[in-house]
């Protein structure tokens, strides 16, 4: 959403890719972020964020809406190109949850359990986690997300369809 196009009250639903875009399929969660900011005919409510590698620089941009979306590469034990879907609350209660890990590390999972633990209200959290093939230096993806990019983009507009 442009500033011009912005109304004076926060969107209820934030859609953060996560990624580096040079380290192959671990920029799949800004791709696919910016593919759904595309297509306007889902847009009304939702704040868009490109939210890097992650860290705690998410923390207070997670922290500024009551709904949240993450987009990221994640280790799911998944083919690749296969995704997973879940709220922060599984990472907690569920031990298969806890096996997850991002491709950059513990930290993503770190800042969404800071974020639940500060605020008096937290926001409602998500992960969208996309099974990468190859991480390594390349601005490409691997065949296995390469060819699953349609169904992840459609995937992913049902998941916020249903959140907003």
């Amino acid at each position: 959403m442009n500033d011009s196009n912005r109304s004076s009250r926060t969107p209820s639903l934030a859609v953060i890719g996560v990624g580096n875009p040079y380290r192959g399929d671990d920029g799949i969660g800004i791709y696919l972020m910016e593919q759904i900011k595309q297509d306007n005919t889902i847009d009304q409510g939702i704040e868009y964020i490109d939210g890097g590698i992650g860290g705690m620089n998410l923390f207070h941009k997670m922290s500024s809406y009551p709904r949240v979306l993450l987009v990221d590469a994640v280790n799911c034990g998944k083919q690749p190109g296969d995704y997973v879907f879940f709220s922060a609350e599984a990472i907690t209660s569920s031990n298969k949850m806890s096996s997850l890990v991002s491709t950059h590390g513990s930290d993503l999972f770190e800042v969404i359990q800071q974020v639940r633990g500060f605020n008096e209200h937290p926001p409602d959290i998500y992960v969208f986690g996309v099974q990468p093939e190859d991480v390594s230096l390349r601005k490409d993806f691997s065949e296995g997300i390469t060819k699953n990019l349609s169904v992840l983009v459609s995937e992913l507009k049902q998941r916020i369809d249903a959140l907003i």
